[in-house]
């Protein structure tokens, strides 16, 4: 699971509509946290700050519980 910053992305919601959706930007963050909730137990977790700040480290973790070799050309 990758996880993001919520007020990032209710921002970025509100970014790409008119600001009257905001009720709808907050809608559609609380369905996808509820599925991500859903999965959270099965799936590696990685904050897409570190995926953005450190993306060989955080996919070093995402391919070892694929149990797969992170390879460079993936970069």
């Amino acid at each position: 699971m990758v996880y993001r910053n919520k007020q990032e992305v209710v921002y970025s919601i509100v970014k790409r509509t008119e600001l009257s959706k905001m009720k709808l930007a907050k809608r559609e963050y609380v369905r996808a946290y509820e599925l991500i909730s859903l999965l959270k137990d099965r799936a590696p977790e990685v904050h897409f700050s570190d995926l953005v700040n450190d993306p060989v480290s955080s996919l070093k973790g995402v391919c070892r519980f694929l149990d797969l070799q992170l390879e460079e050309k993936i970069f």
